[in-house]
């Protein structure tokens, strides 16, 4: 099991010049491994809250109309096989597709289907750091939905262990690319550690920064991983 105990993400800079906060409580991804190179994954949200301003007033403030939703949000259904490297060794390469399902409560989400493919690669470099690259590419609804639209996307991670044994820090940057231009590209900093206080449960915290207008302000998180 992996979940966030908490996200919250600020964007004054939304569609329409919106300004958008939201936070989630309890974000499970569950993972039941079926082979030593393949595992099926369903990921949850338990509880989300969403609060969005109409366009900023001429002081720089959120004005005009407020809309709120909260409650469950989408379903993930997807898996995660390993090419290679799974057993060992200093490269591995994984596919991670998955499909979302419409099942937020209203206001919460688009009520579609999408669909995303991951293949993270990873190399151990000169001890103690590790690089994983990541390109992604999803099937998603546009900014209106109103039709489907590619989107396309890379995350560089560089990582290594730091001041003590089982803490790990990182350091990543993400892109992500729309078809749509009206959309925006976006791109954010996000440097994180990862402390493992057993040998099956580690915990996370991080922050998404946001490095343009496209992408919102910050994101920051903390988490939680066990395994069974």
């Amino acid at each position: 099991m992996e979940s966030d105990f908490l996200t919250y993400s600020y964007d004054p800079g939304g569609p329409g010049h919106t300004t958008t906060q939201a936070y989630s409580i309890g974000t499970p991804i569950l993972k039941l491994g079926v082979t030593n190179w393949m595992d099926l994954e369903l990921g949850l949200a338990l509880f989300n809250s969403l609060r969005q301003n109409g366009p900023t007033n001429t002081a720089g403030r959120p004005g005009g109309d407020v809309t709120r939703a909260r409650g469950f949000g989408d379903t993930l259904l997807g898996a995660k096989i390993n090419l290679f490297g799974n057993d060992g060794g200093d490269q591995s390469l994984a596919l991670l597709p998955f499909v979302k399902i419409p099942t937020a409560a209203h206001g919460l989400g688009n009520d579609h289907l999408e669909f995303t493919l991951n293949a993270p690669y990873t190399i151990a470099l000169s001890k103690p750091w590790s690089l994983t690259l990541e390109p992604n590419f999803g099937v998603l609804r546009n900014a209106d939905n109103s039709r489907y639209r590619e989107n396309y996307g890379f995350i560089a991670n560089l990582n290594r262990p730091v001041f003590i044994d089982g803490l790990t820090a990182a350091a990543e940057i993400a892109v992500d690319i729309s078809s749509e231009r009206q959309e925006g590209t976006r791109v954010s900093f996000d440097p994180s550690l990862q402390y493992l206080l057993a040998k099956n449960l580690q915990i996370d915290v991080g922050v998404y920064l946001g490095l343009n207008k496209a992408t919102p302000r910050y994101l920051p998180y903390t988490g939680i991983s066990y395994r069974f």
